[in-house]
Order: structure tokens, then C-alpha cells, then sequence
């Protein structure tokens, strides 16, 4: 894990600090048995101190330092002896030169009024599917949920809307009965693996918002301002894709404009938007826009290829 400090232009070239924090596990021992999470007694939001990130490069084992207790139970049960504890405290800077920067920093929820006042049984879309992928508990086990999309046009609400679908298929997967408020989903269908289609007749869909929320310790009651009243035992709000902390902190850090709403704006370059005016500098993703996951992979390919392009001096050289 690292934390880009400073960015400063040399030349043709980029100087870029980063803190490195240690991580507690060897790349070259771990050999992802599982052994340490299985033994760490500390657990929050469904996840050990210890664990598994999906997506984080190497694939290895990595300790959280901000909720281990360094009790070191983990480091006692590894039969490659990969894990040092000690480490974990441990922080260097790390100073590099490069000719190219990608930023990639991806997007956030935001957090929703809705669930920020509940009691347990109105959550973010992010923490739903962190419960379906078993990464969080709930401390109950919901048996009927309510999906509802809230936030203002051009926020990622039509993104929003294919990752409500997604969660949707995934629950009734997981024998849940599920009702989902937004009229857009149909749409959507043609996303859909073949696999999953004989699901979709089982999702109920609604259509307006949700005009009040009752909740008790048992359920909660959703009424939308159709008049429609529905009692289930949770309630997922999805609400508007922002971008990420690090993406305003780079830009800053670069000097590229953001829109309104806070992303990084492109400029067109051979193929694709994913340059920026500051030559040599690239973005792509949800860095630019609010992105689904195959419109995100999708424009990554895209920006690797505008790189290649820069780096050889167009299109005609590549070739």
C-alpha cells in the first residue's frame, strides 16, 4: 500500500513521492493458504485484519494497520513464516521518475441521508454488495429487500441503475425476494447473462421514490409516492457516484480542471478521451465519469492504447 505525496514536472519527466506502508506479509512466502485469516480473532465490517483484497497487486495477503491489534496470532499459524507483524508499522518514502502518469481513482457513493439516519435496516448499495460478496454483516439475515435508486440526473444515476440491477439478480440468486423502485431497470436487460435472464421475472419492479421510511427493530415499512406501501427487512439505497478522494488530490497535485461535479476532464486524443491537457498525462475510467465496472475495463484498454500511441509518436509509427 502507498500514498502519492507530490508530483512535481522535470523536464520531460515526472518526480513522484510515495509513502509505502508495509503490509506485514512477504510477497515471495505467501502462498495465499488462508491460514492467517482463518486464525485472526479481529473482524469489522464482515472482513478480518488480515485478508485477501480483491484486485490489489501482488495477490497476496495484506494486514489492515488501522484495525489490527497486533495480537499476532496470524504471524504465529503461517507454515511459510511470510508474516512479520512489525512490519506493518514500518514506512518509507519512495521516490521515482516517470514519463508517464495514468490516473485511474476510480469513484465512491456518496453517502446517502437516507441511510445515515437509519437504525441498521437502510444501507448503501456499497455495503449491500459487500453483504452479498460476504465481505460485511448485517447482524440479521434479510429475507426481503428493497432497492431504490435516489439521486439527480447526471450524478451516475444511469450507472447506478446497472449496479442495482446487477445486486438485484445477484440476491434473488441468493433466495432473497426482491424489489427494485427504478424504471430504468428493464433496459438494462440486454446486459444480462443468458444465465441470469430467468431470474429477472422474479424481481418485483415499482416505479416513483421513496416518500418515507418507518423502521423498527424487526422491519421497516417503504412507501413511495405512488402510494404504494411495502414492509420488508431491509432497505438499500443507492444514491450518486462521486469521484474518489484521490482524484480531486491528484488533480490538484497535476493542475487538471475537474467538472462540476468533480471529475477529472479529458481532452480527445488518437482513438479515445483519455488524454488531459497536461502532455503526458492520462486519464480513464470513472477518474473522467461516473463508469460500470465493463465500460471502466473497456476504457482502461483504450487509454493503454492512447499511451502506446504517445509514447511512439502516433498513430502511423505504431503501425
Amino acid at each position: 500500500p502507498a500514498h502519492v505525496l507530490d508530483i512535481t514536472r522535470s523536464g520531460k519527466s515526472f518526480n513522484v513521492t510515495l509513502k509505502v506502508y508495509g503490509r506485514g506479509v512477504s510477497v515471495e512466502r505467501c502462498n495465499l493458504c488462508g491460514e492467517c485469516e482463518k486464525t485472526c480473532p479481529v473482524k469489522v465490517d464482515g472482513k478480518k485484519a488480515i485478508n485477501l483484497r480483491p484486485f490489489s497487486y501482488p495477490y497476496i495477503y495484506a494486514v489492515n494497520r488501522d484495525v489490527c491489534t497486533r495480537c499476532r496470532k496470524c504471524e504465529a499459524s503461517c507454515p511459510e513464516k511470510a508474516i512479520r507483524i512489525e512490519e506493518v508499522d514500518e514506512e518509507h518514502l519512495l521516490k521515482l521518475s516517470v514519463n508517464l502518469i495514468v490516473i485511474a481513482t476510480g469513484q465512491v457513493e456518496r453517502e446517502n441521508h437516507l441511510a445515515m439516519k437509519s437504525a441498521g435496516r437502510v444501507i448503501s448499495l456499497t455495503s449491500f454488495l459487500e453483504y452479498l460478496a460476504g465481505y460485511r454483516e448485517l447482524g440479521f439475515k434479510p429475507r426481503k429487500v428493497f432497492l431504490t435508486v435516489e439521486g439527480r440526473e447526471g450524478s451516475g444515476v444511469n450507472v447506478l441503475s446497472y449496479f442495482v440491477f446487477k445486486a438485484a439478480l445477484t440476491a434473488v440468486k441468493n433466495n432473497l425476494d426482491v424489489i427494485v423502485n427504478h424504471e430504468k431497470l428493464p433496459k438494462l436487460n440486454l446486459y444480462t447473462p443468458s444465465s441470469l435472464k430467468p431470474l429477472i421475472d422474479e424481481i418485483v419492479l415499482v416505479r416513483g421514490s421513496v416518500s418515507s421510511l418507518k423502521e423498527d427493530p424487526q422491519k421497516i415499512t417503504v412507501k413511495t409516492d405512488r402510494g404504494e406501501e411495502f414492509e420488508v427487512d431491509l432497505v438499500v439505497v443507492a444514491g450518486e457516484l462521486a469521484p474518489s478522494k484521490g482524484t480531486e488530490y491528484i488533480s490538484r497535485l497535476i493542475g487538471l480542471a475537474r467538472s462540476k461535479d468533480g471529475f477529472i476532464k479529458p481532452v480527445n486524443g488518437f482513438y479515445s478521451e483519455t488524454r488531459t491537457p497536461v502532455d503526458q498525462v492520462y486519464v480513464c475510467g470513472a477518474a473522467k465519469k461516473p463508469m460500470a465496472l465493463f465500460s471502466s475495463v473497456v476504457d482502461g484498454i483504450l487509454c493503454a492504447h492512447e499511451v502506446l500511441l504517445g509514447l511512439y509518436g502516433g498513430a502511423e509509427k505504431v503501425k
